[in-house]
C-alpha cells in the first residue's frame, strides 16, 4: 500500500504528524540534560551567602548568651558582633554594622562598637545589618568609681618637731575629681619618724625618712616621701617642677635641685646632684636634670636627686607619662602658603594646650600622625609635606583621637 494512500485512508493530518515527531525530538534531546538544568539552579541557589542573624558580646567576656553588663559612669566597654550565615560560616562584622544605645544619655557607642558610661542607668546596645537585627546588650551604668588619689606635696624636708599638713584629690571614672583630705585613711610607714593625724597633718618625731599615703575604697594614693632632720639643721634640698607631668613620647622637662636654707638663702645646685629615674622604661633623666619621656605607660616615675657632697641627703618628685587629651590644638604654619611647586616642602607645628599648671603647651608634632590624601601630590614625612607631583591633595594630622582637616594644598 502506498504511504499516502495510508496517510489518506486513515485521515491522519501530515502536520500532526510533524507535530508528534518535533515533540519526541525535543522531549529527549532536553530531557537528557534536564538534571544538569536543575542542578545547576541549586548549586546557584547554594553559593548565595545570606546573613540570618547577629550575636553582640562584650569584648572582655566573649561568650554567648551575654546580655547583661555593668560598667561604671565615665567608663568604657567595647562590643563586638559577629555575623551567622547561611553557609554555615560565622564572622566579626563589627566594622560593618550600625551600632545603637537605647538611650545615648545613659550610654552612647561610636561606630566602631565602644560604649561609653554617659549618666547613671540601664540602656540597650544593638547591631543592625541588612534589615537583621542583633540581640540587646543590656548595659548598666553605676556611678563613677574612684580610681586614683594624688596627695601633695610628694617631697617634704622637715625639722624635728615641725608639721606638714598634707591635702588629697580623688580622681573619679567620669573624670571629675575633689578633695578627699578629711575622708581618707592616712598612713605613715615609720611612726618613730613621722605621726599624720586622721585630718593629714603629718608631725616629725624622729630623725629619718618616712613615706605617707593615704587609702579609700581599696584605692592606695602615690607615696608621699617625707625628711625629717635634726633640730638645728639649716637647709634642705628641694626639686621642682612637683608632680608635673608629660603627655607624649619624647617630651622633656627639666628638673631643678636647690638648697634651701633656713635664713632664707637659695642655692641651685642642679648640676651638683645625682639625678635618678626610678623607671627608666617610663622616662630617662640625663645628668643636667633633663628628663625625656619613653613610653606611654599610663604611670609615672620617682625623679630623685641625690647630693653629691653628703648622699644621705635627697629630694625628689613624680614625673607622670600619661596618654592624655588636650584642652585643645592648634596648627601653625612654617612659612605657609596654599601652593607649592614640585619639590618644595611645607612644615607644619601641631601645638596642645593640656591642663596642667593652668595650661600648658606642648609641641605636638612628631607625635602626631599626619596624612595626605594623595600621596602621588603630597607625600608626608612627619609634619613635612613633600610635592612630589601636580594637583591637589588635602593634609590629615591625628593625635591620639584628635583629628583636624588642616587645608587643601596646590602643587604645581
Amino acid at each position: 500500500m502506498h504511504v499516502s494512500s495510508f496517510f489518506y485512508k486513515h485521515k491522519v493530518s501530515i502536520s500532526v504528524i510533524r507535530f508528534i515527531l518535533l515533540f519526541f525530538i525535543l522531549f529527549g534531546f532536553y530531557g537528557c540534560n534536564s538534571e544538569d538544568i536543575f542542578s545547576d539552579d541549586v548549586v546557584k541557589n547554594k553559593n548565595i551567602k545570606e546573613l540570618l542573624s547577629i550575636q553582640i558580646l562584650p569584648i572582655k567576656n566573649l561568650s554567648l548568651g551575654v546580655s547583661d553588663l555593668q560598667i561604671v559612669k565615665g567608663s568604657y566597654q567595647a562590643f563586638v558582633a559577629i555575623g551567622f550565615y547561611s553557609d554555615d560560616s560565622s564572622e566579626n562584622i563589627s566594622d560593618g554594622v550600625f551600632w545603637s544605645s537605647t538611650f545615648s544619655e545613659i550610654a552612647m557607642i561610636t561606630e566602631i562598637g565602644i560604649a561609653k558610661g554617659v549618666d547613671v542607668g540601664i540602656t540597650s546596645i544593638k547591631a543592625i545589618k541588612d534589615g537583621v537585627m542583633s540581640n540587646d546588650g543590656r548595659l548598666t551604668v553605676t556611678a563613677a568609681a574612684l580610681e586614683s588619689i594624688q596627695i601633695t606635696p610628694a617631697v617634704v624636708s622637715l625639722a624635728k618637731g615641725n608639721s606638714q599638713q598634707y591635702t588629697a584629690m580623688g580622681f573619679y571614672s567620669d573624670e571629675t575629681s575633689r578633695e578627699l583630705t578629711q575622708e581618707l585613711s592616712w598612713r605613715s610607714r615609720d611612726t618613730s619618724i613621722a605621726t599624720i593625724s586622721e585630718a593629714g597633718l603629718v608631725v616629725g618625731v624622729g630623725v629619718g625618712n618616712s613615706t605617707i599615703t593615704a587609702v579609700k575604697d581599696g584605692v592606695m594614693s602615690n607615696d608621699g616621701r617625707l625628711t625629717i632632720a635634726v633640730e638645728d639643721a639649716n637647709f634642705y634640698l628641694n626639686v621642682t617642677p612637683k608632680n608635673t607631668f608629660i603627655p607624649f613620647i619624647g617630651g622633656k622637662q627639666q628638673f631643678k635641685a636647690e638648697l634651701v636654707y633656713s635664713d632664707g638663702r637659695i642655692e641651685d645646685v642642679t648640676s651638683s646632684v645625682i639625678w635618678k629615674s626610678s623607671s627608666t622604661d617610663v622616662a630617662v633623666i640625663d645628668k643636667t636634670g633633663l628628663a625625656t619621656s619613653i613610653s606611654l605607660l599610663e604611670n609615672a616615675t620617682r625623679i630623685q636627686a641625690v647630693l653629691k657632697s653628703n648622699t644621705s641627703i635627697w629630694a625628689e618628685t613624680l614625673l607622670h607619662v600619661s596618654k592624655s587629651r588636650p584642652i585643645s590644638i592648634s596648627i601653625n604654619i612654617v612659612d605657609g602658603t596654599q601652593v607649592l611647586n614640585v619639590g618644595e616642602q611645607q612644615k607644619y607645628i601641631l601645638i596642645g594646650i593640656f591642663d596642667i599648671a593652668g595650661g600648658r603647651f606642648f609641641d605636638l608634632s612628631y607625635s602626631a600622625k599626619w596624612r595626605s590624601s594623595d600621596t602621588s601630590v603630597i607625600k608626608m614625612i612627619g609634619p613635612v609635606a613633600h610635592a612630589v607631583g601636580s594637583g591637589k591633595a588635602t593634609i590629615t594630622v591625628r593625635y591620639q583621637d584628635e583629628r583636624e582637616n588642616i587645608l587643601e594644598l596646590t602643587v604645581r
